[in-house]
């Protein structure tokens, strides 16, 4: 109980003091339909300083992290549409992403683990999804397991930047076309990514618009790896048109 009480006073004590150094803002972001709400130095409102919260339109929290004069810090947390499940969670030092950062993906299970003190990947959880792709050894492409699959190194998570551009084509959805559209591309050992092509499609005006948004992932890769060592690898993404 003591320790407890020390704490809470500290804590109180804390709060107070900074209470007399920052103020809080809130503010629209680029984006209409999310707001930022941060705390910055009195004497110096482009110095954030503090907590720092992204909220969808519904209130819903997106981002929450912390801010040391200016500079990202201590741990951050990205969540779900919900505002309840995690994405991403890991540790900011002098505004650079530190130590190990986890990524989940639905019903909380973690995906992987990224540690940026090796810049690697720790640990990688297939789950269900097959891990046999075609890759390229030498000059010969064949179909081989591996250890994990290209990943998209920083905060976003790819499907998330894909689904944040996507539109629905209206000349199908007046037509009511819908459908699952295959997208296809190389990967290679450096992390680039290039020749981006349908594999299966649905229709013309579904198939392109699944293509253009694939094209935003065109760079910033961490590569496949097989054995330990990067590899060349053609990777898959499936984007799924659905009428409601």
């Amino acid at each position: 109980m003591r320790l407890a009480l020390i704490t809470i006073l500290f804590l109180g004590r804390v709060i107070q003091t900074y209470s007399q150094d920052i103020e809080l803002i809130t503010k629209q972001t680029k984006n209409p339909n999310t707001t930022e709400k941060y705390f910055v130095l009195k004497s110096d409102e482009n110095i954030k300083q503090g907590l720092y919260e992204k909220r969808r339109y519904d209130n819903s929290l997106a981002i929450r992290g912390y801010y040391s004069k200016n500079k990202k810090d201590s741990i951050w947390i990205f969540y779900a549409s919900n505002g309840i499940d995690t994405t991403l969670i890991g540790c900011f030092t002098d505004d650079k992403p530190n130590k190990a950062w986890t990524i989940f993906e639905d019903q909380c299970r973690v995906r992987y683990k990224f540690d940026y003190s090796k810049y690697d990947v720790v640990e990688y959880n297939w789950y269900e999804t097959a891990n046999k792709f075609p890759i390229l050894i030498d000059t010969t492409w064949t179909v081989s397991d591996i250890d994990s699959p290209p990943i998209i190194i920083g905060k976003e998570n790819p499907f998330q930047l894909i689904s944040g551009s996507l539109r629905y084509p209206m000349s199908a959805f007046e037509k009511g076309i819908s459908g699952r559209v295959w997208i296809s591309f190389i990967v290679d050992k450096d992390g680039s990514a290039c020749d981006f092509k349908v594999l299966k499609g649905v229709a013309k005006d579904l198939d392109a618009e699944a293509l253009r948004v694939t094209k935003i992932l065109d760079k910033n890769w961490f590569p496949a790896k097989k054995d330990g060592q990067a590899i060349t690898i053609e990777y898959f993404i499936s984007i799924n048109f659905r009428l409601i």
